[in-house]
């Protein structure tokens, strides 16, 4: 299972040609400022390596890093990541600005987290943390049907200490 497509999207490993986008989308600060992980500003040997991990194949023959890009065209329009550790698996990710406010991030989301369920059989729950700023991504959270549970202490690279906000949900969802 090397790649997850949906109606409008394909979440895949990482190419060359995702460098200059991946580049651009990290160092973008209306982007940076949100994430925790990768170093600000963001070179191209860190896009390189992180193309490289892209490619790592996790427990189950699972991806745990998408990229992801537009189904027609295969331009890098993000990335989305479910880390599984034990129980948990951490739910991550970016969208480009021009790929924002159109229902991309909830599709590859709940992509990624189904096809999760199927090859991750340990995972029982999938948390995310979040910036209580960060409006966009807990509206994305609230649309998944994550709850928030609390709130932790985070230091951020690029913004002042905060306490993160905590959401969880099962990995698998009860039909509605």
């Amino acid at each position: 299972m090397h790649e997850i497509e949906t109606s409008r999207l394909r979440l895949r490993c990482g190419h060359d040609g995702d460098v200059d986008g991946l580049c651009a989308g990290l160092n973008d600060r209306s982007i940076a400022q949100w994430l925790v992980r990768p170093p600000f500003p963001y070179g191209r040997e860190q896009a390189e390596r992180f193309v490289g991990l892209t490619r790592i194949v996790g427990d189950h023959g699972f991806h745990p890093f998408r990229i992801i890009a537009d189904r027609t065209s295969d331009l890098l329009l993000g990335v989305v990541s479910l880390e599984p550790s034990g129980f948990r698996a951490e739910l991550g990710y970016w969208l480009l600005p021009s790929a924002m406010g159109q229902g991309f991030m909830l599709e590859a989301a709940k992509a990624l987290i189904a096809a999760g369920g199927v090859r991750l059989p340990e995972v029982s729950l999938v948390y995310a943390i979040t910036d209580p700023k960060n409006l966009a991504s807990r509206a994305v959270l609230c649309r998944l049907r994550f709850d928030l549970v609390g709130e932790e202490p985070r230091q951020g690279k690029r913004r002042p200490s905060t306490n993160a906000l905590l959401y969880e949900r099962p990995m698998r969802l009860e039909k509605a």
